[in-house]
């Protein structure tokens, strides 16, 4: 019996066609056309090599905390636990909408079901990393809308080791913040900024006196958020990783990099 991939079908096809419309649509209203041509580039280059262009920013956590409130009722910021990991999960990989199935086309119905399978793999690596990343020390921070879990972000110390490859070698006194997400329907609402706000201020009472955090180039919201903050651009780099090769160039295209570069060959800290 042989297996084989079924055919797309038309109403998939005019699906996909219609998500890529608003993406390319979405991106020449937020980001630009700067930002456009780099997903297309990057989009073309991915077969071959993994690039990915990131701007590093820093916070002396020695300077006051802004109060910062979202632009919605009812947002609580603060540590999650591992009893908050399903919420988490069903925020950054939502299960499938449903739909009456007894509707869809064989072909849509193939797709569904891969889809779901696909999903399903998805949310149970992330779920185990988050638990990992959770019982080696990392720290969840997540913002609560009427009781609804909306965002979540992770703090890194030096201490906390879950043997993931990390872009920067912590050193004692600082933190990285990392793998913020905020739920689609809530974005743009300040709520990251809560977050990002009570974490910094979990880390000054921790003794910590500087803070990282990297975003990527189509991240332009999230830019401008943290600098409302009070975050300071430090410098920008490209991760340069051709398809199966474990090694990864870091290319410096402006600022100081130095944190990114601590465990490169030949390193000699920015004068």
């Amino acid at each position: 019996m042989s297996c084989f991939r079924m055919p797309i079908g038309r109403s998939t096809v005019t699906r996909r066609l219609s998500r890529y419309s608003r993406i390319i649509r979405d991106s020449l209203r937020y980001e630009g056309l700067g930002v456009l041509a780099y997903r297309v580039l990057v989009k073309l280059l991915s077969p071959v090599v993994y690039v990915d262009y990131q701007i590093l920013f820093e916070y002396d956590l020695a300077q006051p905390t802004p109060e910062r409130q979202a632009r919605v009722a009812n947002c609580v910021s603060g540590p999650a636990t591992e009893e908050d990991l399903p919420s988490i999960v069903d925020s950054r990989i939502p299960p499938l909408p449903m739909v009456d199935e007894t509707t869809l086309s064989d072909d849509d119905d193939y797709d569904r079901a891969v889809a779901e399978r696909e999903r399903a793999a998805f949310r149970e690596h992330f779920r185990k990393t988050a638990t990992d990343w959770m019982r080696a020390g990392e720290k969840c921070f997540i913002a609560r809308i009427g009781g609804e879990l909306v965002h979540s972000n992770w703090m890194q110390f030096p201490w906390s080791n879950t043997g993931d490859e990390r872009p920067i070698r912590l050193l004692p006194g600082e933190i990285y913040m990392t793998e913020g997400f905020t739920s689609e329907p809530w974005r743009g609402k300040g709520v990251h900024e809560v977050v990002n706000v009570t974490m910094l201020r979990h880390a000054k009472a921790c003794g910590i006196q500087r803070a990282y955090t990297i975003t990527d180039l189509t991240k332009a919201g999230s830019r401008r958020g943290i600098r409302r903050i009070g975050w300071r651009y430090r410098g920008h780099h490209l991760f340069v990783r051709p398809r199966g090769l474990r090694r990864t160039w870091i290319v410096r295209l402006g600022g100081d990099i130095d944190p990114i570069l601590r465990d490169t060959p030949g390193y000699r800290a920015h004068a």
